[in-house]
């Protein structure tokens, strides 16, 4: 059995062979890669990416606490210190993650010539091992 994944806005596709008790996670793989794909090249186009961020702070009368404001395009939300905090951190993780995902992809794409397909499952092996998967959770 062969299972495909193509984008739907350009003539991005990938394929995997498979045997019935494989199907499930060459699915995920495969979704996952898909995915990828249309968020690095297609995402720019959606009209409702995320085009105004803001931040502030202030201070609550009645909980006589700190918060921090944040606006995405129109949302508006208020957090308590500690929570802005955390968002803080996860932020930041995020931003080092991309960057690597960026130096992997173009260490293996100039230095062996890999083509996209492989080069994102690369992105997928690297992410399962930074974030975890559910086989090594299930192992411990």
């Amino acid at each position: 059995m062969t299972i495909t994944a193509q984008c739907p806005f350009c003539e991005w596709s990938a394929r995997q062979a498979t045997g019935k008790q494989d199907e499930t996670l060459i699915q995920s793989y495969l979704a996952k890669a898909l995915m990828d794909h249309l968020r690095l090249k297609h995402a720019p186009h959606d009209p409702g990416r995320v085009d105004n961020v803001q931040f502030s702070s202030g201070f609550g009368a009645a909980s006589k606490q700190g918060f921090v404001e944040f606006a995405i395009n129109n949302e508006v939300t208020q957090m308590e210190v500690r929570k802005a905090r955390e968002v803080h951190r996860m932020l930041g993780e995020a931003i080092e993650a991309a960057v690597t995902d960026a130096m992997i992809w173009n260490f293996f794409k100039n230095r062996f010539g890999m083509v996209d397909e492989q080069l994102s499952q690369i992105l997928y092996d690297f992410r399962e091992v930074r974030q975890g998967s559910k086989e090594r959770f299930r192992e411990q």
